[in-house]
């Protein structure tokens, strides 16, 4: 009896240490597949970057919008916004 109680244990420990293993390897996979797309996003990153650069660099400078002042009914934070733009 105690013989059978010990050789079903075995069995199950044998099939957990499988199961585990497997589910290991399964991981392992998903970390290598999760680092390729990270570099990936960091390529693309890179482009972006480097586009928006290129934008940045051909656009013309911009030009201060004329004071027209606040328009009847607007709120305080207008006018800060307002305010704080022409200290520029």
């Amino acid at each position: 009896m105690e013989a059978q109680r010990s050789a079903d244990a075995a069995q199950e420990i044998k099939t957990l240490i499988s199961t585990s293993t497997q589910q290991v390897g399964a991981g392992v996979a998903l970390v290598g597949q999760t680092g390729e797309a990270l570099q990936r996003i960091v390529f693309q990153v890179a482009s972006i970057d480097t586009l928006v650069s290129q934008i940045a660099a051909r656009a013309p400078t911009p030009r201060p919008r004329p004071n027209t002042g606040v328009r009847r009914g607007g709120s305080s934070a207008a006018l800060a916004v307002k305010e704080d733009w022409n200290e520029f």
